[in-house]
């Protein structure tokens, strides 16, 4: 099954995004930033990562930075409270493969 890395700095977020998917049979992994990310991706290579758009540190516009700069080819999420089209067009910009709103619905997430 799919290993996937969610990264939030909220355990209550990562909580939530864990029981939405967890029926479907995936395996997780979990980061508190995207500089925490950026080390479990390179070392567990994950099949998926949701993001979180915004955390101190790393967010998750680095962290797709990080990601296209080394050519990693990992289908990104980005999950953001921010619904402005220009966010969504940046992120796709940086190679998101997607974004989805919070607050999350499991089916928004599970449609991509």
């Amino acid at each position: 099954m799919a290993l996937i890395l969610i990264v939030d700095d909220s355990q209550y977020q990562r909580n939530i995004i864990r029981k939405m998917l967890e029926p479907e049979g995936y395996e997780f992994l979990e980061a508190v930033n995207g500089l925490s990310a950026m080390q479990v991706t390179l070392a567990q290579k994950p099949d998926c990562v949701l993001v979180d758009k915004l955390m101190p540190e790393f967010d998750g516009e680095k962290f797709l930075q990080f990601i296209k700069q080394r050519n990693i080819k990992i289908p990104v999420i980005v999950i953001t409270a921010d619904i402005q089209e220009s966010t969504y067009n940046q992120c796709i910009k940086l190679g998101a493969f997607g974004v989805v709103n919070k607050p999350l619905k499991a089916e928004k997430l599970k449609d991509l």
